[in-house]
């Protein structure tokens, strides 16, 4: 009885200090999440928030956003069972097929960027895949001059063969 009281006790203390990490924005220089990993420059945080849903499809969603500044980089994973190639990558984006996207290659991955205005704010988003997994990527910014390291950033993810 000893034995299965002290391990709920040890899994209720690890719980909480994930959920402690997960509040926390951490300092980083490099940053690895399942099954990617993306470069963080100095002076800028990320936060793991909680999963878009409870299924094993959707990955964790960070955001990565300056100690001082206006602008934030969201980044929400997914595995999806099949090989994403470019046909259903570009269906993914949801943006108007009179609008020319070109498949570029950040990092290890490949897929597309737009960019838009709404109101004050200023928005670039990027749909990427590598095999199975495919990035979300959404960056915020009402005046856009963080935008060369968030492009770096970008620019910097890897797979995680982990």
């Amino acid at each position: 009885m000893k034995n299965v009281i002290w391990l709920s006790r040890a899994t209720r203390l690890f719980s909480l200090f994930i959920l402690a990490i997960s509040l926390h924005p951490v300092n980083a220089a490099s940053v690895s999440f399942q099954s990617w990993s993306i470069d963080i420059p100095e002076g800028w945080n990320h936060a793991i928030e909680q999963p878009l849903s409870n299924g094993t499809e959707f990955g964790l969603s960070v955001s990565i956003s300056r100690e001082v500044g206006s602008g934030t980089l969201k980044i929400v994973s997914y595995h999806s069972p099949v090989t994403v190639d470019e046909l259903v990558l570009r269906n993914f984006t949801n943006v108007d097929e009179s609008v020319q996207l070109e498949l570029k290659d950040w990092g290890d991955f490949a897929g597309y960027q737009y960019n838009y205005s709404e109101g004050r704010s200023s928005f670039r988003q990027w749909w990427l895949s590598s095999g199975t997994t495919l990035l979300i990527l959404v960056y915020e910014s009402e005046s856009g001059a963080d935008i060369d390291e968030v492009d770096g950033m970008v620019a910097s993810l890897l797979v995680d063969s982990n």
